[in-house]
């Protein structure tokens, strides 16, 4: 390569540097959102490793960023040029670091306050009475937690004790032993957000003093 030629070289680095990095990084932590729709995927060991090289590589962008950011601040005090390079370099990981949290973020509002999954299917009755609704799904979530979302919102706000009861049949409370306090109690299925879901998910419901819903509770034993 010709000295002309170098410069040119140099700048068609810097400009796949800047912009193909954010885009590599942001493309690759999208695969956040998968659990989204595909819940059992956090029990797999491939979500595992997934998640450690995100965290990863997220230190490793600040790292970058800092360092970068903390040498061009050093250089624009005593009135130095900043090279191109390192000002470049600076750029890509400082977007690549927005875009990871970005995409973080967006998983964090798409997931909502429920576990993952849960708003997977519109609710139906007669699906969730089923006994095998509740049951563990090799490679799955339960049919009863992919309804969560929608029972809660929409199905239970406004109802009394009566009417619940005829829509999601009677409660569990001979199943679920800590019920002192709670009026209405229903298992869901495995632990979801788990690598290790050993343990049961069930809802818990309070009516108020008219005997209406009032709020629920998920818990985990």
């Amino acid at each position: 390569m010709t000295t002309a030629m170098y410069p040119l070289a140099r700048g068609r680095w810097l400009r796949w540097w800047v912009l193909g990095l954010p885009v590599a990084v942001t493309i690759y932590a999208s695969i956040l959102l998968v659990p989204n729709w595909l819940p059992h995927w956090i029990w797999t060991v491939e979500f595992a490793f997934y998640s450690l090289s995100v965290e990863g590589l997220a230190l490793v962008l600040i790292l970058l960023t800092a360092s970068m950011g903390g040498t061009l601040a050093w250089r624009v005090a005593r009135r130095l040029r900043p090279s191109p390079p390192l000002a470049g370099v600076f750029i890509a990981t400082s977007l690549s670091l927005l875009g990871l949290i970005l995409v973080a973020v967006c998983a964090r509002i798409v997931q909502g306050d429920l576990p993952l999954g849960s708003w997977l299917r519109k609710f139906d009755s007669m699906a969730w009475r089923r006994p095998e609704s509740s049951a563990w799904v090799e490679g799955d979530i339960a049919l009863r937690q992919k309804m969560l979302g929608d029972l809660v919102e929409r199905v239970l706000p406004g109802r009394n004790r009566a009417e619940i009861e005829s829509i999601l049949g009677p409660s569990s409370h001979a199943e679920y032993s800590p019920y002192v306090g709670i009026d209405l109690v229903y298992p869901l299925g495995a632990q979801r957000n788990s690598m290790a879901p050993i343990d049961g998910e069930w809802l818990l419901i309070w009516l108020d003093p008219n005997g209406r819903f009032e709020r629920y509770d998920l818990h985990v034993d």
